[in-house]
């Protein structure tokens, strides 16, 4: 994959590739890398990074179920579930960066953390790979083996806690792993759902899952995970030892009105001590939604 190094990455190199389509970089990501290279994140800049379009919620439009998901003009998955339980923009970020951003080979062996519904392992399925999902809630099992009978595929769900990462070393070294785990900030006086929280930092289960991307992944494996711009950088700066990181997509995602009032002030609160990236504008607060893509920094484990 060619990248710009982070070195050279402006508004003004931004605007003359060709990888944004005809759209300028806007300041949002701007103000967002350079926010990661305050805190030393080192990383490279896909020659085709995708802006996608920006939204106002994490949930998709179409809320019938089942619905179909179009990944790309010729990969699309029938996906079915519920209220609080079903694929959103990030998983849509990702599965579009699956298709783009991964190099698949044949007898490719993957791993999600975190599997949910069962579409981003469903689309690694139909791209080549013999996935793995991992997923602790047994109602997204359920219709994550739905899911994966709609598709013509066998499903192998593991219902276990990411935390506890030994479930899955008995079939490891893993090619490929994928990753979109709850990473907002939590305040300790108020509580999210589990599918949101990622504890006080944002980044309680991304820290846990970090030994086992150490001891895991082959050596000429990769690691696809969604982050966004509030969880503390300082996950990055750890992955950053063992892996090169590349952006490859990013968006912009404004919190409505009434969302997440109880933990505003908390996340303005981080913003200000420069630990969560929270962007304000005349049109409302937003964060930043980034696709990543890592690989091992050298053939030492």
């Amino acid at each position: 994959m060619a990248v710009l190094s982070s070195a050279t990455f402006s508004l003004e190199t931004c605007r003359k590739q060709r990888y944004h389509r005809g759209m300028d970089c806007s300041e949002p990501l701007d103000a967002y890398l350079a926010y990661l290279r305050a805190w030393r994140v080192e990383f490279g800049v896909s020659d085709s990074l995708r802006h996608e379009p920006n939204v106002h919620s994490s949930s998709l439009e179409n809320q019938s179920s089942p619905r179909t998901l179009e990944i790309s003009p010729s990969l699309h998955v029938l996906e079915h579930h519920t209220d609080g339980l079903g694929a959103t923009h990030a998983t849509m970020t990702l599965a579009r960066s699956l298709c783009n951003d991964v190099q698949f080979s044949p007898d490719m062996r993957a791993i999600e953390l975190g599997s949910g519904t069962g579409v981003l392992s469903i689309t690694a399925a139909l791209l080549g790979a013999t996935i793995t999902s991992v997923e602790l809630n047994q109602d997204a099992n359920e219709l994550a083996r739905h899911n994966f009978q709609e598709a013509g595929l066998v499903p192998a769900i593991l219902n276990a806690n990411i935390l506890d990462s030994t479930h899955a070393m008995s079939d490891a070294p893993y090619d490929l792993v994928i990753a979109n785990l709850p990473q907002k900030p939590t305040d300790p006086d108020c509580k999210l759902r589990l599918a949101n929280d990622g504890g006080i930092d944002g980044i309680s289960l991304y820290d846990a899952a970090l030994p086992f991307l150490r001891t895991s992944l082959s050596l000429a494996g990769q690691f696809l995970f969604f982050q966004h711009s509030l969880p503390s950088p300082s996950w990055l700066v750890s992955l950053q030892r063992d892996f090169r990181l590349t952006l490859c997509a990013w968006r912009q995602r404004f919190i409505r009105d009434g969302e997440f009032d109880d933990l505003l002030p908390f996340w303005a609160k981080r913003h200000k001590e420069k630990t969560s990236f929270l962007q304000s504008s005349s049109d409302g607060d937003s964060l930043v939604f980034c696709a990543w893509h890592a690989e091992r920094n050298s053939t030492d484990i």
